[in-house]
């Protein structure tokens, strides 16, 4: 039987020890892996310009515009130009955004009022709108419940079973990342085991967060893999099956029919 297509829900593509590499080269060996599609995140105006550009050059790459939350405090001079990428109909996905406490490199209140930003235009424009939440998921969620017309991906889902259910209950899409694999993730696993099949994506977030057998080096689409082979084997189902599955989910997410 073939292994179904895999889609990584979140890289960034060029960036960081990603820029080592062409991304030609990058995208033909997740393609070789089967991981078919790729979304390329932006996190501020400049990069989210070059992701919009390697998404018209490069098969099954899409891309999201967006000002991460720890770029913040240049709302105001970025937000007219990732407006305007939005509507580029490459653009599947808002983002990413959300709030940062860990780095803690913006204003809470100006990360607040630019995730506010985000989530209004994905609403607007009908896309998907991808959340970071660092040392602020409860904030990140109580945010969420008052912008319900949004679709919403929590990025790198790093929450216990508790949260699972307020996302879930939100409406909320959970991806998993490379922490999944990790020996010391035994919360994260048991949040991924609850999580509503319909919700669950994957995701590398490369060139960080390389799972578990390329730990402390660099991490790149191709890898998603193994995530995925994880996440297969805490649910109990064959690997097949959660590759169509998310798959399916993140097609249906960022309304790719």
């Amino acid at each position: 039987m073939a292994t179904p297509a895999l889609f990584d829900t979140h890289c960034h593509l060029g960036y960081g020890e990603l820029a080592e590499d062409a991304p030609e080269a990058l995208v033909a060996r997740a393609h070789a892996a089967g991981v078919t599609q790729l979304l390329d995140v932006g996190v501020d105006a400049a990069s989210s310009r070059r992701a919009a550009e390697r998404a018209r050059q490069l098969p099954g790459v899409h891309f999201a515009a967006g000002l991460h939350p720890n770029e913040t405090d240049r709302f105001e001079a970025e937000w007219p130009a990732l407006r305007a990428l939005a509507q580029d109909p490459r653009c599947i996905a808002v983002g990413e955004t959300g709030l940062d406490y860990h780095w803690d490199k913006a204003p809470h209140d100006v990360q607040r009022r630019a995730f506010a930003a985000h989530l209004e235009l994905g609403a607007r424009l009908d896309k998907a709108v991808i959340v970071h939440a660092r040392k602020a998921l409860d904030d990140a969620l109580a945010i969420l419940a008052d912008h319900r017309a949004a679709r919403v991906v929590l990025h790198c889902f790093a929450g216990d079973e508790r949260d699972v259910a307020r996302a879930a209950d939100l409406g909320c899409r959970l991806s998993f990342a490379g922490p999944l694999t990790y020996p010391n993730a035994a919360a994260l696993r048991r949040a991924a085991c609850a999580a509503p099949a319909e919700l669950l994506l994957v995701e590398t977030d490369a060139p960080f967060l390389a799972p578990q057998s390329r730990r402390g080096k660099r991490n790149e689409p191709a890898f998603v893999v193994e995530v995925a082979r994880q996440l297969a084997a805490l649910r109990g189902v064959d690997f097949e099956e959660l590759a169509a599955s998310t798959t399916a989910n993140a097609r249906a997410l960022f309304a790719l029919g």
